[in-house]
């Protein structure tokens, strides 16, 4: 594979999402599936091996504004949450509460704030796609944070890290199996924690969109952050817990489909080389069944608002597990901010009978 140009400076997968095809860059940084960002280097990702179908099927699972209302499970909150917060503001608050310190093989510990960032610009996402927000499991940090403490000791990002590597635990390894996973190589300390959910939602360099899917399932009820910075190498490792044993039982029957960019939505989460992607929910109860969708006869089209039809191109689609178990995208070409474009997509087969599925949206 190829290096390609990265707009975010940042690595990131997801078990699903995250590596449908392992990758190794042509330098050799790391071999593995997520998002890298090098500030030296041009980056690029790849993402992991879909998601397996149940034995049995049943239901599965712009600007930097953030949302300061957020939800956590049932579980013990740490007790850095019952400090004095009056402002409630999260600018210069530190993102660790104890420094990690990678040559020890310790991953410190996050901030609650810092996790309610991550939590915030989450559902500020799923948000714009009119999706339920997620609550935070306290109990999955030993995954997220012990995972990202190997990617930062390894300076490399693999779903399936090797029991030789530097630091590995078995939490670290489930963690990375479960999660959309992150690198970015320099200039660490200008990273924002909300950035690493950016760059799984754009997905830049991801042929599946795998990152993006895990974000912006109807199915996913919460969710889990690591990082870890080691300030000597330069190199911070991360990791979104998206692939859970639990997950909603249903979806609202409003849920019709998950299309991206969809209605007003923040031109920073977009650029010419993102690609658009429309994912249908079928079933809103088995969430397996949605993987009857067919697209191979599927066509779209972009209109502005004179009619003219904008150039698309890499039309794809898959029925693979990242997520919802359908997709269809491609990239479009002259897309301008504050303008409104309309997208059809026709001919899609669900359930033996042919649709046509239509949406707008406008980059602000």
């Amino acid at each position: 594979m190829s290096k390609k140009n990265c707009f975010f400076i940042f690595l990131l997968m997801v078990l699903p999402f995250i590596a449908v095809s392992g990758c190794k860059s042509d330098d050799g940084i790391y071999k593995g599936d997520g998002i890298v960002v090098d500030m030296d280097n041009e980056g690029w990702s790849s993402d992991r091996d879909a998601q397996e179908r149940p034995d049995v099927p049943g239901p599965g699972g712009g600007g930097i504004k953030v949302d300061e209302q957020f939800e956590t499970v049932d579980e013990d909150v740490p007790d850095d949450t019952a400090q004095d917060d009056s402002d409630n503001s999260w600018e210069d608050k530190p993102i660790y509460e104890k420094m990690p310190d990678v040559a020890k093989c310790e991953a410190g510990k996050i901030s609650v704030k810092e996790k309610e960032k991550v939590l915030a610009r989450v559902n500020y996402i799923r948000g714009l796609h009119k999706l339920p927000p997620v609550t935070y499991s306290y109990g999955d940090d030993v995954y997220t944070s012990e995972c990202s403490l190997i990617i930062a000791a390894n300076k490399k990002i693999d779903h399936n890290p090797e029991n030789n590597w530097k630091c590995y635990s078995e939490e670290g390894a489930k963690g990375c199996g479960e999660s959309n996973i992150f690198i970015r190589f320099g200039m660490i300390s200008a990273l924002k924690s909300e950035s690493v959910v950016d760059a799984f939602m754009t997905d830049e360099g991801v042929p599946t969109l795998g990152h993006r899917r895990w974000l912006v399932d109807p199915w996913l009820d919460h969710i889990s952050f690591g990082r870890v910075d080691d300030e000597k190498e330069q190199i911070v490792g991360s990791a979104i817990k998206v692939n859970n044993d639990d997950e909603r039982i249903s979806v609202s029957k409003d849920i019709n489909y998950v299309a991206y960019p969809y209605e007003i939505y923040p031109a920073e989460l977009y650029n010419d080389n993102v690609m658009m992607s429309f994912t249908l929910i079928a079933d809103n109860i088995n969430k397996w069944k949605n993987n009857q969708v067919q697209f191979s006869g599927a066509a779209v089209a972009i209109k502005d608002p004179s009619n003219n039809i904008m150039k698309i191109s890499g039309l794809n689609y898959d029925n693979q597990g990242y997520g919802v178990p359908n997709n269809i995208r491609w990239f479009a070409e002259d897309i301008q901010k504050n303008v409104r474009y309309d997208v059809v997509i026709t001919n899609v087969i669900v359930n033996s009978v042919p649709r046509t599925y239509d949406y707008w949206f406008e980059l602000k």
